[in-house]
């Protein structure tokens, strides 16, 4: 289970960053027998995609959201908004609530 939650989790980052012009890849760097933290995703700045595109790669990261019940990816919020610091007092909430 964890490791599809990771996968899960890098596919969705891919999706991001390709939302945002990179070209993204994840390959696996170590051998999963000697750690479970195995994929890298390399990402190279690209031309921006099209609105169309955005959209499609939009539907595809909120498809995986839904199937999955997720809320929000982290990354989403650093990237579509680095000026909104926010997401600092939601952390800062969940490490105390999580870390007593």
């Amino acid at each position: 289970m964890e490791r599809e939650a990771e996968i899960i989790t890098d596919t969705i980052r891919a999706l991001i960053l390709n939302k945002f012009g990179y070209k993204t890849k994840i390959f696996e760097f170590v051998e999963y027998d000697n750690t479970s933290k195995n994929l890298i995703i390399t990402a190279e700045k690209g031309a921006e995609p099209s609105e169309d595109e955005k959209s499609k790669i939009q539907k595809q990261i909120d498809d995986l959201k839904n199937h999955f019940g997720i809320q929000y990816h982290y990354l989403e919020k650093l990237i579509e908004n680095p000026i909104d610091q926010s997401w600092r007092i939601l952390n800062a909430q969940c490490e105390n609530k999580f870390v007593k």
